[in-house]
């Protein structure tokens, strides 16, 4: 009887299954390598499927998780830029006016520099769509934007009537706060609320305790680490503010799905809108 030797490769791949083993494809990566100087950008980066591309981002890009494993050049304001240079990168995403120094010295070496800052939510569209085109994931990029759209345009036909004059707090000390032109302020107003600064013509800005106690806001918004409802509570004259009045103090939100305008912007909507009606749902109680 004739015995039929099967060919290497197949034994090959029965060896490596036993043993437990993996055996890869060397193909090359496609495309250009990329350095990303804001998280923002990194988190979009992975959404449209392009995260094989990073080489190299910073020390805050930490979403999702494969985004810790990447190569580290430093913070947002002072990136390390040998380090950078010696990556060899084809493209470097970062964020003006903030990095304009950076940008400089990236030029300055031969280095095609990037800018995404979006300050909108059709900006957050944009910024997937332009990401999308240069990492060669248009497709998924467009697909990311419409899903995105469909969530939004869902949450804003669901919010509520009621609408609460909100401060929203980004940092204690000082205290910042967004205005108007922020894309968090239309955040809050797609989850339900009104920022009590929107008529300020500005992004983001220090406020004085004093506009704040004046304003009245009816809730407080703490979006930063470590925020202490009794810190606000203790503050000159914040026993007048209704929102301490009431105990509507909000806390516990993760700030990065809030304050960056990357593809978890919708989380944040869900996760402000939540904590609002958490209180709304109440309010007749209240005296």
């Amino acid at each position: 009887m004739r015995v039929q030797v099967p060919p290497l490769a197949y034994s090959l791949k029965v060896i490596a299954a036993l043993l437990g083993l993996l055996i890869f494809s060397s193909q090359p990566v496609q495309g250009p390598r990329v350095v990303s100087l804001s998280p923002a950008v990194t988190e979009i980066i992975y959404a449209i499927g392009r995260g094989d591309l990073l080489v190299g981002n910073t020390i805050y890009c930490d979403y999702p998780e494969e985004a810790k494993r990447v190569r580290k050049v430093g913070d947002l304001i002072s990136p390390k830029i040998e380090l950078i240079k010696s990556l060899e990168p084809d493209l470097v995403f970062l964020t003006l006016p903030l990095q304009r120094h950076v940008r400089e010295e990236l030029s300055a070496l031969g280095i095609e520099t990037v800018d995404v800052s979006p300050e909108s939510i059709s900006g957050i569209y944009e910024a997937i769509k332009k990401v999308g085109r240069l990492l060669g994931a248009e497709a998924r990029a467009e697909s990311l934007v419409a899903e995105l759209k469909s969530a939004v345009d869902s949450l804003s036909s669901t919010r509520s009537k009621w609408r609460p004059r909100c401060y929203l707090e980004l940092s204690p000390d000082p205290p910042y706060t967004a205005g108007g032109s922020s894309f968090v302020n239309e955040l809050l107003e797609v989850a339900g609320g009104v920022n009590i600064f929107s008529d300020v013509k500005k992004s983001y800005f220090v406020v004085s305790m004093e506009s704040v106690v004046k304003r009245n806001p009816e809730v407080i918004i703490l979006i930063y680490e470590g925020a202490s409802r009794d810190a606000v509570i203790g503050r000159l004259g914040f026993e007048k503010v209704e929102a301490v009045k009431r105990g509507w103090i909000i806390t516990g939100l993760d700030p990065d799905v809030i304050t960056r305008p990357g593809p978890r912007f919708v989380e944040g909507i869900r996760a402000l809108r939540e904590a609002i009606e958490s209180l709304g749902s109440n309010r007749r109680s209240q005296p």
